[in-house]
């Protein structure tokens, strides 16, 4: 929407309130209704962050990713380091008089 069609849009509201066939507080309530549809056609609030796209800026964005990723494992890595412990504990041999022990059970 540009300029001349919001001013035609604003007559004729302006028309249809001269000729009373809707009220002032309605007449405000879609002046108010046009001019915002305009301003959110002529006024992005939400506009996307752009990234360059020169090859100069590749190396900086390829090694802040890779920090990323480092930084992720190592926050990742003590639950799993913890995990693997438990595993390991669970997985321990017997000492050699346990296994002696079992081995009378068996036979």
């Amino acid at each position: 929407m540009n300029v001349e069609e919001l001013q035609k849009e604003i007559k004729s509201i302006d028309t249809l309130l001269k000729d009373g066939i809707i009220d002032e507080k309605r007449a405000k309530q879609w002046k108010q209704k046009v001019v915002d549809e305009f301003e959110a056609v002529a006024i992005p609030k939400d506009r996307p962050k752009e990234m360059p796209n020169d090859l100069a800026h590749f190396p900086g964005r390829l090694v802040g990713g890779m920090i990323n990723a480092l930084g992720t494992i190592a926050k990742n890595s003590g639950d799993r380091i913890a995990q693997i412990e438990e595993e390991d504990k669970k997985k321990k041999t017997k000492n050699v008089m346990e296994l002696y022990n079992d081995l009378e059970k068996r036979m």
